[in-house]
């Protein structure tokens, strides 16, 4: 149907450091190759080096020490030499990986967000991999979540260019259980699944605490797209785009029941004031200062948290539209190997290492992109209420999509964040900003 209107402290995150404009830190606690350079001059024992540029964004010490541990192993196992390359800003990963390629000295490998993982396919700055995923030695397709992650690595065509690694999923629900109790709902037992029941217990936390409590992310940045994502995809689409890519649904229930959400939100009163200039970071802030009741985030949030503040939280399922099914954006990580690279096979073989259960399970900064990884990853999960929250995050992620797999992707995640601005600011409607902004896309497939 149309959609109408007592925590333990562990594990905690330490963001990497950036350092200098690019935001780059040097991970150390593995041999490195000798040559100092990002090309790998093959001086190593075994003689090969390796590098990688990695995204240390999300890490936690933890997986920093696991997956330092894992190529520790890898260079023993071979005898070569591996220097990771930390970069803390996921569009420096892609800045600097494309940089090194077209200058001539590319790294051996590269781990690319999905996003810019497009981009480089497009434009020719990646090898291959296919050949060399059907005859991994650690792994198979069948293992992965989602078949639909090898679209991503490959632009829809034949050839696939990236092993899918990390699911950079957001879609969980983190609430205020203090603020819900004010309310007069059980603080354990947060009963809105649906948007219709959110918008409710929304308002009576607004009247309890004069709170205004939902929080939606409004700036121009990547995480508006990806948190409408989040609640476009339980709709039951895995995508803005028709299957054969020659037409959009943004315009029709999908999208426009998406819409409607958020503007019955603003309309209500229940966002924020200055929304529209918010992105996760800001209201992650408004709700450690017990100034938010609910905002949709991803897994990590819950480590950053624990380190940055006391306020107490819960974790529930992504609000879903009433006809749909628990679900989030999945955008992730891949394991790269840019165009032109030294050393493709032996920089394969750690590939293939590293994607092995027993290590990705632990050095994955976001969920594993494997199965049973997954599983392992929130056997246990809890939220600071102390409930094994886990099965909502598998759940929610074996569903989650990702919103467009095409080569001006870009370009259409802009067009649907100013369409959003303009829904959020009240200056046009769910039918018009939809309408609109399917306009905008279609001019782009």
């Amino acid at each position: 149907m149309p959609f109408t209107t007592n925590n333990n402290r562990v594990d905690r995150r330490r963001f990497i450091s950036a350092t200098g404009a690019a935001g780059v830190t040097l991970l150390t606690g593995c041999t490195g190759g000798s040559d100092g350079g990002s090309n790998g001059g093959g001086n190593g024992d075994g003689g090969v080096s390796l590098t990688i540029n990695m995204f240390t964004g999300q890490a936690t010490d933890k997986n920093i020490k696991a997956f330092e541990e894992a190529v520790a192993a890898f260079e023993e196992q071979t005898g070569y030499s591996v220097k990771i390359k930390g970069i803390a800003q996921a569009g420096q990963v892609i800045n600097q990986t494309q940089t090194a390629v077209q200058a001539g000295s590319p790294p051996n490998l590269a781990f690319m967000p999905a996003g810019g993982l497009l981009g480089m396919i497009t434009n020719d700055f990646l090898e291959p991999v296919g050949d060399r995923i059907d005859s991994a030695k650690t792994f198979s397709r069948s293992d992965f979540t989602r078949e639909r992650k090898f679209d991503i690595a490959s632009l829809g065509g034949e050839e696939i260019y990236g092993v899918p690694a990390m699911s950079g999923h957001w879609g969980s629900l983190y609430y205020n259980p203090d603020m819900l109790e004010q309310a007069g709902y059980d603080p354990k037992k947060p009963n809105f699944k649906t948007w219709p029941e959110f918008l409710d217990v929304a308002r009576d936390v607004k009247d309890a605490t004069g709170v205004k409590p939902i929080g939606l992310s409004g700036a121009d940045h990547i995480q508006t797209t990806v948190q409408w994502s989040g609640f476009f995809h339980t709709t039951g689409r895995d995508s803005w785009l028709t299957d054969d890519k020659s037409d959009t649904v943004l315009d029709s229930q999908p999208g426009i029941d998406a819409a409607k959400f958020a503007q019955t939100a603003v309309e209500d009163g229940l966002v924020p004031d200055g929304i529209v200039n918010m992105n996760g970071i800001d209201l992650r802030e408004l709700f450690k200062s017990e100034k938010l009741f609910a905002y949709q985030t991803g897994s990590w949030e819950k480590a950053i948290l624990d380190e940055q503040s006391d306020v107490n939280y819960g974790i529930t399922w992504n609000p879903q539209h009433p006809d749909g099914r628990p679900s989030g954006f999945s955008g992730g990580w891949f394991f790269t190997i840019p165009k032109g690279a030294e050393h493709q096979d032996e920089a394969w073989s750690l590939i293939e290492h590293l994607m092995k259960v027993e290590n990705i399970s632990k050095w994955a900064q976001l969920p594993p992109i494997l199965t049973d990884g997954l599983k392992n990853t929130f056997d246990g999960f809890q939220d600071g209420l102390g409930r094994d929250v886990g099965d909502i995050f598998v759940k929610e992620i074996l569903n989650a999509a990702f919103p467009t797999i095409h080569a001006n992707q870009g370009k259409m995640w802009a067009a649907q964040r100013q369409e959003y601005q303009q829904l959020l600011l009240g200056q046009k409607n769910a039918d018009q900003a939809m309408g609109d902004l399917a306009d905008k896309v279609r001019d782009l497939l």
